[in-house]
């Protein structure tokens, strides 16, 4: 199971573009430190950055808890996130796939169902998954996810003859994509670039070409100890 933004794709563009929709609203005098601060995280800062009480859980939450201690409301962020996510359905934003994943899933395949969960919506979902290249390599995509609170029941509905062995949730959001897994036993990989580990997770690092090596092993061994083939799925 992979998380969507920050995972399957990574760019600045649209984040820079988010940030600079919500650092209109703020106060003059503001503005400039907001960009600072956000220039300062995205070049690796993490401790160091004014407005942040603990590294966030990903870009998009790094902008609105800088916003957030400037003085921005919570309806700006909203209308800003909305148009960002609109534009990046357009294909008006660079945006990379990070190298060897396409690889990665095409093998993965082989003896593992692959499957996508996003909390946007299927609007601007579909066009960019297909626009990277990425739909012949998934199973199955669900939008709209409402994770972490729907996450379980969702996951379920696709692998609920799986051995929690079976299971790996790849995300860079922790609470959204790790915690949940956790509580089911199925393994983790989380990914976030300032190298800060909320919790307990099986895998982690910074870009996803860093864990490759190790996601490579787990299907090898997922692959070795499925007795039965069901549909693509392995069944432990």
């Amino acid at each position: 199971m992979f998380d969507f933004d920050g995972t399957l794709w990574r760019g600045d563009e649209p984040l820079l573009h988010y940030a600079h929709l919500v650092s209109e609203e703020l106060p003059p005098g503001e503005r400039l430190p907001f960009q600072a601060a956000l220039r300062a995280l995205l070049h690796g800062e993490r401790w160091d950055v004014t407005g942040l009480n603990a590294p966030p859980h990903d870009g998009w939450a790094a902008v609105a808890e800088l916003a957030r201690a400037r003085g921005g409301s919570e309806r700006h962020r909203q209308e800003a996130f909305a148009e960002t996510r609109r534009r990046i359905a357009a294909g008006d934003f660079q945006l990379e796939v990070p190298a060897g994943l396409p690889e990665f899933l095409a093998f993965s395949r082989t003896c593992c169902t692959v499957v996508l969960a996003s909390n946007s919506p299927a609007e601007s979902v579909q066009p960019v998954v297909e626009r990277l290249g990425l739909a012949g390599y998934l199973d199955a995509i669900a939008s709209d996810a409402s994770k972490p609170g729907r996450f379980v029941e969702l996951v379920d509905g696709w692998i609920s003859i799986l051995h929690p062995d079976h299971v790996m949730s790849v995300g860079d959001h922790y609470r959204n994509d790790i915690e949940p897994a956790l509580g089911r036993g199925w393994f983790t990989t989380y990914i976030n670039p300032w190298r800060w580990i909320p919790g307990a997770c099986s895998i982690a690092g910074a870009t996803i070409e860093e864990v490759l090596p190790q996601l490579y092993g787990w299907v090898r061994a997922v692959g070795r100890s499925a007795v039965d083939r069901r549909g693509g799925l392995a069944v432990g």
